[in-house]
């Protein structure tokens, strides 16, 4: 695995915001767009994890 900057990051949360689906109303995009958040911090967590071994 390569440590250095992703380059992919930016598009993994453009592709993440794509998923959103048509909000009823605010509240249920915010929810949506939270949970996309929490996956992604988890994903770099895993991604730093990964690093620190090496």
């Amino acid at each position: 695995m390569n440590c250095a900057v992703p380059n992919r990051f930016k598009s993994a949360i453009q592709r993440a915001n794509d998923t959103i689906p048509e909000p009823k109303n605010r509240i249920v995009y915010y929810e949506h767009l939270i949970r996309l958040m929490q996956q992604q911090i988890a994903y770099l967590q895993r991604e730093i994890a990964t690093c620190r071994r090496k």
